[in-house]
This record gives C-alpha cells, sequence and structure tokens, in this order.
C-alpha cells in the first residue's frame, strides 16, 4: 500500500497576490513566512509572520506546526495548537493567507485510519518546545481541537467598560489592566466633582477602555483559535 511521498503535496492558493497558483512543498520540511529565506517566502502577505509554519513529513503523512506566529496557523478554522496532520482538501489558513492543501491523487491511496478529516499529532520541535495540543472539551458541543473556554463576546465587553471603566477588562480576564483603570475612574470622576479640568482626562480614559476592551476580546478569541464567526 502507498502513501504520498513529500514532493507529491502542494498548496492551492485561494486568497491574496499569489491567488489561483499552486505552490508545491517540495521538501520534507518547509517553512513558510515572510522571511525572504524561508522555503515558502510569503513577502506579499501582511498578517503572515516572519517564521510563521512549517510543514513536515512524518510517519506517512503530511503535518503543519505553528512556530509561534501572531495570527496563528489554521486548518479548516481550527487552530493547529500546536500541530495537525493534513489530509487532502483541507484549508490551511495562516493570517491572510489562504490556500487548499493538495496530495496528487495518483500517489495516493487513502486508508480507513486516514478518513478523519484533521488528526492532532505530537509535533517534532522547532526551534524549541511547543505546548501540547489543546484538549477537547469532554461532551461538549466544540469540535475536536477547538479550545475549552468559551469564546469572549466583545460587545459585552464594551457594553462593561462603557458603564464604568475597566469592567470589560476585567470581563476580559486582564486584571493587572482592569485594576488600574478601575481606580483611574473612580478618581478622575471624583476630581471632576472638584476641578472641571478632570472631565477631559476622565472622558479620554472612558472612550479607551471601551475601545481597548472590545479589541482585547477580539484577540483573545484570536489567539485561542475560535474562527471569527463566533
Amino acid at each position: 500500500m502507498s502513501s504520498p511521498s513529500p514532493s507529491s503535496a502542494r498548496l492551492d492558493v485561494t486568497q491574496g497576490p499569489l491567488m489561483g497558483n499552486s505552490v508545491p512543498l517540495s521538501f520534507p520540511e518547509t517553512i513558510v513566512g515572510r522571511e525572504t529565506d524561508c522555503h515558502l517566502a510569503l513577502t506579499d502577505y501582511h498578517e503572515v509572520s516572519r517564521r510563521h509554519a512549517r510543514f513536515y513529513w512524518r510517519g506517512g503523512t503530511w503535518c503543519v506546526e505553528d512556530l509561534g506566529s501572531t495570527n496563528g496557523t489554521f486548518v479548516n478554522n481550527v487552530r493547529a495548537n500546536p500541530a495537525f496532520s493534513l489530509t487532502d482538501g483541507v484549508v490551511v489558513q495562516m493570517g491572510d493567507f489562504h490556500a487548499r492543501f493538495r496530495i496528487d491523487a495518483m500517489s495516493t491511496q487513502v486508508t480507513s485510519s486516514r478518513a478523519t478529516q484533521l488528526s492532532p499529532v505530537p509535533p517534532i520541535p522547532y526551534p524549541s518546545n511547543y505546548p501540547l495540543p489543546v484538549a477537547p472539551a469532554p461532551n461538549g458541543p466544540y469540535p475536536l481541537g477547538y479550545p475549552i473556554a468559551p469564546p469572549k463576546n466583545s460587545g459585552l465587553a464594551l457594553i462593561l467598560s462603557f458603564l464604568f471603566a475597566g469592567l470589560g477588562q476585567l470581563y476580559n480576564g486582564e486584571t493587572s489592566k482592569a485594576i488600574p483603570m478601575l481606580i483611574g475612574h473612580f478618581f478622575g470622576a471624583l476630581f471632576t466633582l472638584f476641578c472641571f479640568l478632570g472631565a477631559p482626562a476622565l472622558l479620554g480614559l472612558w472612550i479607551w477602555s471601551m475601545v481597548d476592551a472590545y479589541q482585547s476580546a477580539e484577540r483573545i478569541n484570536r489567539e485561542s483559535g475560535w474562527p471569527r464567526s463566533y
């Protein structure tokens, strides 16, 4: 029974400057990133990190591993944390780079053991050890590979900071940021009672708290591996 060789895999790009191109994975380990010395240099994709991810051949299958990138690596909207094995047709997203992973059908015989769409695999550390794959929620409503913690509601975080600066950050779990904001809002309101000049500072803190709470909730969801449609 045959399995795909390292040279039989490719990425069919579906978004951005390289859209429509088919990029072969010609090496048993292919580093992808924005730096020009990467095997696959995505210099025109601004949301791709300098050394974003690597595709590597292991145990008769292709795998992808995120290399600590800013925007993460996703396979069918599931974060590769830290690595996933790949099957033909899955969608790989690295920042604003989207592509469909393909294996040459002439050199592939898919067995029943590879019938699942996504299979977590232990990564080969590069360049240092990475955390173990995220455990699935037991009997939960989320697919395998999703984080156990529910997503943050960015709208709710904004509303809480609208009521009192710092409450949105407290909801997001950013205690070190929330406490100074709560104290600043309290003393700013107190100072405004005796001096009108305190009002602009209080207004600035209030607006900044709302914007920061919303953006932080979005960032936490993105870094936790939740797709945008939450």
